[in-house]
């Protein structure tokens, strides 16, 4: 037998010589990991550059504004019920005032520092060109959360046009996309409300439906997810968003416009937090759509910056008015019908999208 003051075994979990996990050294447990699955980091992540750092979570690389490539180790971590989190832990971050650090890609993206946070900038997981937000429109959680295509509906002068899209939701329910006036059909439904919205297992926004009729507007898409953790203070003087995008306006004739995007997730993590700037997961706003053949207004995107609603796709042609996008404030917008003459029928607007979900938890 081994003497009563023989050294323990450091292999041993929860040794007192064991090699601590970065879990451990947090000061409090990581939602949806365990403690030992982050790697341990190496360096500082400083991005002080004036324009768009971008983290695709397809490929796992971290770009500079002139496209650098920076380099990072990257942990895939399986959620339970839930898709597979992309994990970077760095000593410290920094996001100086004139940086964008855009989160992409199809899996969430978790941000870990070891030391302190500061965001004086932007941290995002919205649209970016043809991409959207880490982790944004995954089917298993879209399932009822997508907001309905519209539909090619006849009215009772058997004219044809395309009812809008419904908005999307999450942590509230998305608009509705009109129906064609004197129709025989139904407005198309928006998402609804997640059952649960604990970010437990971490997951983005959904998108809305898609405008009705050939030329229809295309859906918005849902705000992404991103997880920031700090052991020390993050500090926040810029903005953190998830906020969805707005539905696409009509290139046909008589047709629906999209419906919105939801918000998706923010979760936050820090033993102190200092927020003097903005946590937003606005909705985005639904597509006008169309009479004739001029092509409508698409909706705001959700704003990133300020708690004011996204507007509804108007004003392009006499087609109806998409649903503003849901924020703290007011929930999202309906889509509008539009105004018909007895021989030719207009297409209607697209839904606003619900509004997305943020967590926060602190030790101090």
């Amino acid at each position: 037998a081994a003497p009563a003051d023989a050294a323990p075994d450091a292999n041993v979990d929860g040794a007192p010589d064991a090699t601590p996990c970065v879990g451990d050294i947090m000061g409090f447990d990581l939602l949806n990991m365990d403690r030992c699955d982050p790697s341990d980091p190496i360096t500082d992540l400083i991005l002080n550059l004036d324009g768009n750092y971008v983290f695709s979570g397809d490929n796992t690389t971290l770009t500079d504004p002139d496209n650098n490539a920076i380099p990072l180790i990257v942990d895939v971590v399986p959620q339970v019920d839930g898709d597979d989190l992309l994990v970077v832990t760095v000593t410290n971050l920094v996001v100086g005032s004139d940086a964008r650090l855009r989160l992409i890609g199809a899996r969430p993206i978790v941000i870990i520092s070891t030391g302190d946070m500061t965001i004086d900038g932007r941290v995002q997981a919205t649209r970016f060109g043809p991409s959207a937000g880490a982790g944004a429109n995954i089917d298993t959680n879209c399932a009822t959360g997508a907001g309905t295509d519209g539909a090619l509906q006849t009215d009772n002068n058997t004219n044809d046009a395309g009812s809008g899209g419904g908005g999307a939701g999450f942590g509230t329910a998305g608009g509705f996309g009109a129906r064609i006036v004197n129709s025989n059909g139904d407005n198309s439904p928006g998402g609804t409300e997640a059952v649960l919205q604990t970010l437990e297992p971490l997951r983005g926004g959904c998108p809305g439906g898609n405008g009705g009729n050939t030329g229809g507007g295309a859906g918005g898409f849902g705000g992404g997810a991103f997880h920031l953790a700090a052991a020390g203070t993050l500090t926040i003087t810029g903005a953190l968003s998830a906020s969805g995008s707005g539905g696409s306006g009509v290139g046909g004739i008589r047709s629906g416009g999209g419906g919105a995007g939801s918000g998706g997730a923010v979760l936050i993590q820090a033993g102190t937090l200092v927020n003097n700037g903005i946590i937003t997961t606005n909705g985005g706003a639904g597509g006008e759509g169309s009479a004739g053949a001029t092509n409508t207004d698409a909706g705001d995107n959700g704003s990133i910056t300020t708690n004011n609603a996204a507007n509804g796709g108007s004003g392009f042609s006499s087609g109806g008015n998409g649903g503003d996008g849901a924020t703290i404030n007011d929930g999202a917008g309906d889509g509008t019908e539009a105004n018909q003459s007895n021989s030719f029928a207009r297409g209607s607007g697209g839904g606003g999208g619900g509004l997305g979900v943020i967590r926060i938890e602190t030790v101090n």
